[in-house]
């Protein structure tokens, strides 16, 4: 049976001990909590912008702003201008937003 190639200069035993400790102190990193969230929603007949801060001890997150524009015109409305008013108004803390579309024959694609 062919060995297990090793780092140069490495045991075995040494090397998975060193990738066990990486992968320990991997798993120990805690991702930083956003300042701020944005939302989106994006419906048939307005464009909701909310803005949550930051969670602080446990505790659920405060709404800091949020904007309605209404569409004109129901589904077949340009959303684009309501979405562009409903961002400028609020002077988002951060350019992430979570976005939701509804709708029976949406597709979404990442950009």
């Amino acid at each position: 049976m062919p060995s297990t190639p090793t780092a140069p200069g490495r045991s075995r035993p040494d090397l998975v001990s060193s990738l066990t400790t990486v992968f320990k102190q991997l798993a120990t990193i805690k991702p930083k909590e956003a300042r701020a969230t944005v939302g989106l929603d994006i419906g048939s007949s307005a464009i909701k912008v909310l803005v949550l801060g930051s969670r602080r001890g446990g505790s659920s997150r405060p709404v800091i702003a949020q904007n309605l524009v209404p569409l004109e015109g129901g589904q077949d409305a340009d959303a684009s201008e309501a979405i562009k008013a409903a961002i400028k108004t609020l002077q988002l803390p951060t350019k992430s937003i979570n976005l939701s579309v509804s709708g029976q024959w949406v597709i979404m694609r990442i950009v």
